[in-house]
């Protein structure tokens, strides 16, 4: 099939064009909804090459017990929330016109995500506020195993919309 790009995302031709919700629609202190997804060997390849990160853990057995992921997934999970949140899936184009300005996060890693596990993800808008003319978003994360451990903390902020300075 043939795919164009529509508005703010990608579909296919065939489709009718329909709003899909952005997230500077979201509100301070709105949730999203938790997404939990399978730790598989694509997801460990995606990041290992997403980061330029082949650690023998990640294609081996490592002292956890088995491959694990690597601990930057946390972006990955950040952008597969709120892509979820956005589309209900997983299944286009990742980001707004005009972009969002991905421009502070911090993360924590507790412990590894490892090889088989489901992990579930959760996270809000913490903060919504204007800074010398321009809209800014803040958002934090938490992803945890199976078993209910905490596997790491994310936290990132957005600049909406970048206007120039008239002169």
């Amino acid at each position: 099939y043939k795919i164009r790009q529509v508005d703010l995302y990608w579909e296919e031709d065939t489709m009718m064009p329909q709003r899909k919700r952005k997230l500077s629609d979201m509100k301070e202190g709105e949730e999203f909804k938790p997404l939990e997804f399978q730790i598989t060997p694509e997801v460990i390849g995606f990041d290992c090459v997403a980061f330029d990160d082949r650690h023998p853990w990640y294609t081996q057995d490592s002292p956890f017990g088995s491959r694990i992921a690597p601990s930057v997934d946390a972006q990955f999970c950040a952008i597969r929330i709120a892509v979820n949140h956005r589309d209900g899936a997983l299944t286009g184009a990742l980001f707004e016109k005009p972009g969002l300005i991905h421009y502070i996060y911090d993360a924590e890693y507790f412990e590894p995500a490892k090889l088989g596990e489901t992990v579930k993800v959760t996270g809000r808008c913490t903060k919504y506020y204007e800074k010398r003319g321009r809209d800014y978003m803040d958002f934090e994360y938490e992803i945890h195993g199976e078993d209910g451990r905490l596997i790491g903390k994310y936290r990132n902020s957005f600049l909406l919309a970048y206007k120039r300075e008239e002169k």
